[in-house]
């Protein structure tokens, strides 16, 4: 047995190279050495392990069985290495009071601004650095460690992996929102097909959500909107639907007050058979991760705001 304190991750890290490149020449390039260095580094590996762990030929180098069952755990280890680091390093922000979100943008109207606001005003020391996209890119810089956590809420589930955390906060459907006075608002119960002829906001980003809203509509019996623009920016599409007649799918509880025009909301939003998707709104993290005290602070405004905005839709 190979105590494990005799394993450097230098070594392993210069393995991998090798495995991935497929040669001793073109390893020592990506890793800017002397093909002498990579060569020495991959000996003294061996002779660490008691095993070979390349087969040299013309082709290059071919890992050996024990290079194979090495270079998965290498992975691992290196991958851990800088999830330890990366936590450090977010310990060490943490004294200094910063947080790093990434939001969708659904999120970003409403539940985490009003989460940061009551954050700030106890804590108006704190930095915060917000990274907004799509649920599924948001979730991809939270694998990366670019973000501490991430609140979404994705029309498509995104598959919880073994080293996250997950923390639900709620439920809801699609309605179709549009501007509070739209000449759709005189119909008492607007159907599916009173809303072919409009012209639709939709991701330029997803094309799942594109074929997701033509498929509903065929379902249902109808010719899909031949009227779409295709757009990205939150501000710009909320600016369309007020100056505009444009319609656009999203969730009632994600900006519960700019939905409801009786209190002087902006929007009115309908509850479309067929166009009613269900989608939840979470918060995730990396269980290994030590979350800062900043953050937890940060997660916990984020709850209490959901949990409010799910008072009132229970009310409605």
């Amino acid at each position: 047995m190979i105590p494990a304190d005799r394993i450097d991750l230098t070594l392993l890290s210069r393995f991998l190279a090798v495995v991935e490149h497929g040669s001793f020449a073109k390893a020592s390039r990506a890793l800017n050495l002397t093909q002498q260095a990579v060569a020495y580094s991959i000996a003294s590996l061996e002779n660490t392990l008691g095993v070979p762990l390349f087969v040299r030929g013309n082709v290059g180098a071919i890992p050996t069985e024990y290079g194979i069952r090495l270079t998965h755990h290498a992975r691992a280890l290196l991958s851990e290495a800088k999830r330890t680091i990366d936590g450090l390093h977010a310990l060490q922000l943490a004294a200094a009071g910063h947080i790093r979100v990434g939001v969708s943008e659904s999120l970003s109207a409403h539940v985490l601004p009003l989460a940061i606001a009551r954050l700030l005003s106890q804590h108006p020391d704190i930095e915060i650095a917000i990274r907004e996209g799509t649920s599924h890119r948001v979730h991809e810089l939270l694998q990366k460690g670019e973000i501490d956590f991430m609140v979404g809420a994705p029309w498509n589930a995104i598959p919880l992996g073994d080293n996250l955390e997950q923390q639900l906060l709620f439920e809801d459907v699609d309605y179709v929102a549009m501007r509070a006075h739209h000449p759709i608002s005189r119909l008492a119960a607007p159907q599916i097909a009173d809303l072919q002829p409009l012209t639709w906001i939709v991701s330029r980003s997803r094309d799942d959500d594109y074929q997701q809203l033509c498929e509903s509509f065929l379902a249902a019996g109808v010719k899909p909107p031949q009227h779409v623009i295709r757009n990205d920016g939150l501000a710009i599409g909320m600016s369309l639907l007020l100056m505009t007649d444009c319609v656009s799918l999203t969730a009632l509880r994600l900006a519960p007050r700019m939905m409801n025009p009786e209190s002087g909301g902006l929007f009115r939003a309908y509850r479309i058979p067929g166009l009613d998707r269900k989608r939840r709104a979470f918060i995730r993290y990396i269980r290994s991760t030590t979350l800062s005290v900043a953050a937890r602070m940060l997660i916990e405004e984020v709850l209490r705001a959901a949990a409010e905005i799910q008072q009132v839709g229970g009310e409605d």
